[in-house]
C-alpha cells in the first residue's frame, strides 16, 4: 500500500502524478485522491490482537532486541493494530505493570492487551504466576490512584491461553482455565475495594476461547451460543462460567440467526486463521482488497467487538524466494507484514 498524509489537506478531490523508479527508469502513474471531510479519532475502540512471532521477527533480523521490537510494534499500532504479545516491549528493560502504567493503559491508540501468562504440567495455568501478575498491577493501580491518577491497568487487559479447542477433553481444559482466572479475581479483588471502578474493571478481565469447527447439523441442539460450535464429533463439553469471551471463525457469523445467538453475550468476538476462504472477506491475497476493509465494516453492523487474528508473520511457512501463493489455497495468510 501507499501512504498518503492529508492532515493539512481541505476536503476535496486532488489530482497529480506519482514518479515510480525502476531499474533507473521513472514513470509517471496519474493519481486521483478523495479526501473525506472526517477524521479519524485518535482513540481506537475495537479491540485487534493480533499475533506477533517473536521468534520468526528474531530469526529474520537476526537478532531482538529493544529497538526492534518498538519498531515493529508502534508500525501495526500506527495501523490500528493491537499485537496481542508486548513481551518483546518489557523483555528487555521494564516491567509489564511498569510499561502498562506508562503507556498501554492510558494511551489512546491502545485498545487491549495480553496478560502475561504461564502454563502448568496439565496444560492449564500457573496460576501463582497468574496471581504474581495480577497482584504487581494491582499494587501498580493503587499507587496511581493514591496518587490522584485515573489510569485503570484493567479494562484492556485479556487472557488468551487455548487455542480452537477440539474435543470434550480440550473444552474441559478451557473451562478450567476460566475456573482458575475466576478463583484467583475472586481472591484478589478486595485490595481494590476502595476504588469499585478499579473493581469492577479487575473483575472484567476475560479469557478469549476461539473455536473453528461448528457444523450445520449442532443448529437444531442449540440452547445457547457456545453450544452451536460443539457438535458429536468435537464434544458435547458445554463452555462455563462468566469470564469467557467465545469466538468463532467469521464465517460462522454471517447470518442474523447465527448471531442471536450471541445476544446473551457480554462481548462478541471473531477471528480469521486459514478459513473462512472466498467469498468471505479475509486478509488472504486471492481476495478482493476491499474484503480486508468490509471486514471492519461487518463488524460496525453486526455489532462486534473484537477481531482476533492468528498471526501477522508467519514468514516459515512460505518460501517467499519463489512463491507466496504456496499455502494450500490461503495465500498470504497469516502474513500481514
Amino acid at each position: 500500500w501507499v501512504n498518503l498524509n492529508v492532515e493539512s489537506a481541505a476536503p476535496g478531490t486532488y489530482t497529480g502524478f506519482a514518479t515510480l523508479t525502476v531499474n533507473g527508469n521513472d514513470m509517471q502513474i496519474p493519481v486521483n485522491v478523495h479526501i473525506y471531510d472526517v477524521t479519524l479519532p485518535e482513540e481506537v475502540h475495537t479491540n485487534t490482537p493480533m499475533v506477533v512471532q517473536w521468534d520468526q521477527v528474531e530469526t529474520a533480523e537476526g537478532t531482538i532486541n529493544r529497538t526492534i521490537a518498538d519498531s515493529y510494534f508502534n508500525y501495526l499500532v500506527s495501523k490500528r493494530i493491537m499485537p496481542y504479545d508486548v513481551w518483546a516491549r518489557t523483555k528487555f528493560d521494564t516491567s509489564f505493570a511498569d510499561y502498562a502504567a506508562s503507556y498501554l493503559a492510558d494511551a489512546p491508540e491502545i485498545s487491549s492487551y495480553s496478560l502475561h501468562y504461564v502454563k502448568n504440567a496439565e496444560d492449564t495455568l500457573d496460576t501463582d504466576v497468574l496471581k504474581t501478575t495480577l497482584t504487581t498491577l494491582i499494587n501498580k493501580n493503587l499507587e496511581l490512584a493514591q496518587s490522584g491518577s485515573d489510569v485503570d491497568l484493567f479494562k484492556k487487559a485479556y487472557l488468551y491461553v487455548i487455542d480452537e479447542p477440539a474435543n470434550d477433553a480440550a473444552y474441559a481444559k478451557a473451562n478450567t482455565i476460566t475456573a482458575q482466572l475466576e478463583s484467583v479475581k475472586n481472591e484478589l479483588a478486595p485490595m481494590l475495594s476502595a476504588y469499585p471502578q478499579l473493581q469492577e474493571s479487575f473483575m472484567g478481565i476475560k479469557h478469549i476461547v476461539t473455536s473453528c469447527n461448528p457444523t450445520d447439523k449442532t443448529y437444531s441442539k442449540v440452547g445457547n451460543f457456545y453450544n452451536y460450535f460443539i457438535n458429536e464429533n468435537l464434544g458435547n463439553t458445554p463452555l462455563t462460567g462468566n469470564s469467557y469471551i467465545y469466538c468463532p471463525q467469521f464465517q460462522w457469523l454471517h447470518t442474523e440467526n447465527q448471531r442471536n445467538l450471541y445476544a446473551n453475550e457480554s462481548e462478541l468476538w471473531w477471528y480469521g486463521c486459514c478459513h473462512p476462504i472466498a467469498p468471505y472477506p479475509t486478509y488472504q491475497l486471492n481476495t478482493p482488497l476491499v474484503a480486508a476493509r468490509a471486514i471492519g465494516w461487518m463488524m460496525n453492523d453486526y455489532g462486534i467487538d473484537g477481531n482476533l487474528y492468528w498471526s501477522v508473520n508467519s514468514w516459515n511457512q512460505y518460501n517467499y524466494q519463489y512463491d507466496i501463493y504456496s499455502n494450500h489455497g490461503t495465500p498470504g495468510d497469516g502474513v500481514l507484514l
